[in-house]
């Protein structure tokens, strides 16, 4: 068998095929290769409903937990590669992949098996799995950009701020969807404030920036204005989706866009406006 690849996608709008890529399958016949981004899937949650979301995380974690029980080296991890020195059941052959691309739900599918004339071996794997479902690597032993800054704000917001927040359907009037949040807090207005890497993929850009609107939307139905804070540096000139996005943030009358290194100004606008956590402390999560 030649070499051959299945891209798994998740999707996100059954009605107009949308969808976006999560996994990959590579196989010669002899050894297979398969990974899913765990990451990226996080990054997607929003376009899911509740019930969405965790079919597609069961299913790729039933794929991994029955490749495991059939003593094979498997993980969620970038750049995986299934051990060939122990014997198993070659479950990832060329009848299985057209078997997977037939029979995926509408949730989770499975492209149709491609073949091509290069040689199975890690280098290409990593090659594909970057061109086809994520680029950026996980490195869980190094700080985020976005975690270092928070280290540096939320000690001098902590006691006036909810942090790290989600807000829940019904804690709100009329939130319709729930929102993830890193500070919230009110004096006479609500002050709302969301961290991002500007680098990051346009839809995961599109997600938090809807989920903050959906909010606004709700406190502005409920007669309240608000202070909206986006916390980011520019990005890369190169990303040109990303960095119109930002550009649009920074230009909007809504929203006050923060560089990582201005977060002095929350500070001083938290604690010029006597800010108070939003919800009590039994509430708190």
């Amino acid at each position: 068998m030649k070499t051959q690849y299945s891209v798994i996608f998740a999707s996100i709008n059954a009605i107009i095929s949308e969808r976006l890529s999560v996994g990959l399958i590579l196989t010669n016949g002899e050894q297979n290769w398969f990974a899913y981004s765990s990451t990226k899937l996080s990054l997607m949650k929003h376009f899911f409903t509740d019930e969405s979301y965790k079919l597609v995380k069961t299913s790729l974690r039933n794929m991994e937990h029955a490749l495991k029980n059939m003593n094979v080296k498997v993980s969620t991890e970038y750049n995986v590669l299934f051990d060939p020195s122990v014997p198993y059941f070659n479950v990832i052959s060329e009848g299985y992949l057209s078997y997977l691309n037939r029979y995926s739900n509408t949730t989770l599918t499975f492209g149709s098996p491609v073949e091509i004339d290069v040689p199975a071996s890690n280098e290409l794997f990593q090659h594909l799995y970057t061109e086809m479902v994520f680029t950026q690597i996980e490195e869980h032993k190094q700080i985020s950009p976005v975690e270092k800054v928070k280290t540096i704000l939320y000690p001098t917001i902590e006691k006036n701020v909810n942090l790290d927040r989600r807000i829940e359907t019904g804690e709100i009037k009329g939130l319709v969807m729930p929102v993830d949040l890193d500070f919230i807090g009110r004096n006479e207005i609500p002050v709302v404030g969301r961290f991002t890497d500007f680098n990051q993929p346009n839809f995961y850009l599109d997600s938090l920036i809807s989920s903050l609107f959906v909010l606004m939307k709700t406190f502005e139905l409920n007669n309240e204005n608000g202070k909206y804070f986006v916390i980011g540096n520019e990005p890369d000139i190169k990303f040109q989706n990303q960095h119109q996005t930002w550009k649009e943030i920074q230009n909007s009358k809504l929203l006050e866009c923060v560089s990582f290194e201005e977060t002095e100004r929350i500070t001083e606008y938290i604690n010029d406006h006597n800010v108070q956590p939003f919800f009590s402390s039994s509430s708190n999560n």
